[in-house]
């Protein structure tokens, strides 16, 4: 008689097959999804590379475009400033027009332009143009009684132009900070008649409606625009910077009766509105929380680096975006960082890429790292929801691409860099390695029955 066999060993060698084919589809998908991780990152890699080589190649205005002539010592350029941004008020005020012809215009269709919620005095000229060379002086009177410039440089005009080589004023590297005011300048052109800075489209359109495509132009709030210089740039002809800058307190002198009287016309068209709550600072740094449910439990098997190193980067992230978006809101708090012309945060955390359908993008930059944070915690990572996966991982995705936007702003469009926004860039670049790394290590597969 035969013994029956019994079903107990067959059944647990077909689980032991299941469970060594279930092991080798998850090492099978972890390796894809590594090298898709691992792709994704070399292709940010390469994005950001490509955005600084295109720049380096490019050349930037301030070291390869930008003939300024003058020689003068930090402390002579400081001199100067000081004496144009400090004339008297009892000089404005024994001056008046001075004689000049700056005549406001109203702005055909002109709608009131603002930079974070103050009005915006743009500037459009060129460092080659007489005029503009003219019509830096009083501008940087007028506007010095609302605010401060920082990084104000020395100029000439062409040496082939009319009225050659006319003193003046550069606002290439110039920052103006104002409770009242945002002042943004475009220098077209350097002294040789190179192109130096390039418009936005609406600024171009700007000038080729209303400006006529002539410069200097000058647009107050919007809504009102000076198209011409106001006085003839040869009341400056044979003067230097320092001569220009000792007649402003001299009411009888034909210098100080132009730039002030110019000045005095600039402020006096009441375009220049009544004071606002002042908002220095914020950074160049945001991004969107895509979310999208899934139900599906799975196991997690995240090494154990992963959760402190990401959250100690979003926490990194956190901070600094708290420390720009305190800048932004309050008046006391300024950036510490330097102003050297390629690094100038004021001039990017106040320029008009700064904002994102009129929100500053410190507070969404804050937002951005509070959400990756929360989603870093220990108990997110080991989670048996895939929802928390993909969130995470769509979220850091969107802010690495919207980085990739905010440096391609930094380098091309407002030809400055601030540091404390680089720094916000890098931990998110970092986030997002880190995410796809982490990702790639879960294969989301269930267990064997």
């Amino acid at each position: 008689m035969s013994t029956p066999h019994s079903a107990t060993p067959a059944r647990g060698t077909a689980q032991a097959r299941r469970r060594v084919a279930h092991q080798q589809a998850v090492n099978a998908k972890r390796r894809a999804q590594r090298r898709a991780a691992l792709t994704g990152i070399a292709l940010v890699i390469a994005l950001f590379a490509g955005l600084i080589i295109a720049k380096a190649a490019t050349g930037h205005p301030s070291a390869s475009m930008t003939a300024t002539a003058t020689s003068t010592s930090p402390a002579v350029t400081a001199g100067i400033v000081a004496q144009a941004t400090g004339v008297p008020s009892t000089v404005y005020a024994a001056i008046g027009s001075g004689g000049t012809a700056a005549q406001a215009e109203p702005v055909p269709g002109g709608q009131a332009a603002t930079v974070d919620g103050k009005p915006q005095v743009l500037y459009l000229g060129a460092e080659y143009c007489p005029y503009c060379a003219a019509q830096r002086w009083p501008l940087v009177l007028a506007l010095s009684r609302f605010g401060t410039f920082t990084g104000l440089g020395l100029t000439e005009s062409s040496s082939t132009d009319v009225y050659p080589n006319t003193n003046t004023f550069t606002f290439l590297h110039a920052t103006y900070t104002s409770p009242y005011l945002a002042f943004t300048s475009v220098e077209l052109y350097d002294r040789a008649d190179n192109p130096l800075q390039t418009p936005t489209a609406a600024q171009q359109q700007l000038l080729q409606t209303a400006g006529q495509g002539g410069i200097p132009f000058v647009a107050l709030g919007g809504t009102t625009m000076l198209r011409s210089s106001g006085y003839n740039p040869q009341v400056l002809t044979g003067l230097d910077w320092t001569q220009i800058a000792a007649s402003l307190t001299d009411t009888s002198s034909p210098v100080a009766k132009a730039i002030v009287g110019t000045a005095n016309r600039i402020t006096g068209h009441r375009r220049l509105p009544d004071p606002r709550s002042p908002r220095p600072g914020r950074s160049l740094m945001t991004a969107h929380d895509t979310r999208r449910p899934a139900t599906v439990p799975h196991r997690t098997d995240v090494p154990r680096w992963i959760a402190p190193t990401a959250l100690a980067t979003a926490a990194a992230g956190f901070a600094d975006s708290l420390y720009l978006t305190i800048a932004h809101y309050t008046q006391s708090v300024t950036l510490a960082c330097p102003a050297t012309g390629t690094i100038d945060c004021q001039k990017v955390t106040t320029s008009p890429e700064s904002m994102l359908l009129g929100i500053p993008v410190a507070l969404l930059g804050l937002a951005f790292f509070a959400a990756m944070a929360a989603l870093a915690l220990p108990a997110a990572w080991h989670a048996r929801t895939p929802w928390l996966r993909t969130a995470r991982l769509t979220l850091a995705v969107i802010g690495v691409c919207f980085v990739a936007r905010l440096v391609y702003a930094e380098l091309f469009e407002i030809d400055a860099i601030c540091l404390w926004c680089t720094v916000v860039h890098a931990l998110a670049v970092a986030l997002f390695a880190i995410t796809a790394l982490a990702t790639a290590s879960t294969a989301a597969l269930p267990e064997p029955a």
